[in-house]
C-alpha cells in the first residue's frame, strides 16, 4: 500500500464514508478497475469492511486514517466536500456580447 498517494487513500475513504461518488477519482485519471483495486487493498488492510447487509463501511482504522490526514494537512473538519457540478455553470460569454436575463424579478417596471 505503499505506493498508493495518501490523497487518493483519503479521497476513497471520504467518498466511502459520505456514500459519495468516484467522480473525483475519475476527474483525478483513474479508471474503475483501478478504483475497484483501490478498493480490495483498502478493505484488505482492514480501512474498510462490508456488514451484513453486503454495505461498504468505513472500519476503525479508516476513520483514524482520516482523522490523521486531516489534522496533518490542516484539513478543517467541518469542511465538505461540494462537487463540482459543470451543468450548473454557464461558458463564459464573448466579451462583444450581451446577456439579457430571461426574466428580472427584481426590477420594477
Amino acid at each position: 500500500m505503499e505506493n498508493i498517494p495518501q490523497k487518493t487513500i483519503y479521497t476513497l475513504l471520504k467518498i466511502v464514508f459520505q456514500n459519495g461518488n468516484v467522480v473525483r477519482l475519475i476527474d483525478q485519471g483513474y479508471t474503475y478497475a483501478q478504483i475497484n483495486n483501490l478498493l480490495n487493498t483498502l478493505i484488505d488492510e482492514n480501512y474498510l469492511y462490508y456488514d451484513n447487509q453486503y454495505i461498504l463501511k468505513l472500519a476503525l482504522s479508516g476513520k483514524k486514517f482520516i482523522e490523521e490526514y486531516e489534522k496533518e494537512h490542516h484539513i478543517k473538519v467541518y469542511a465538505k466536500y461540494i462537487e463540482h457540478k459543470s451543468e450548473y455553470w454557464a461558458d463564459p460569454i464573448d466579451q462583444f456580447q450581451i446577456y439579457i436575463p430571461k426574466k428580472t424579478t427584481h426590477f420594477k417596471q
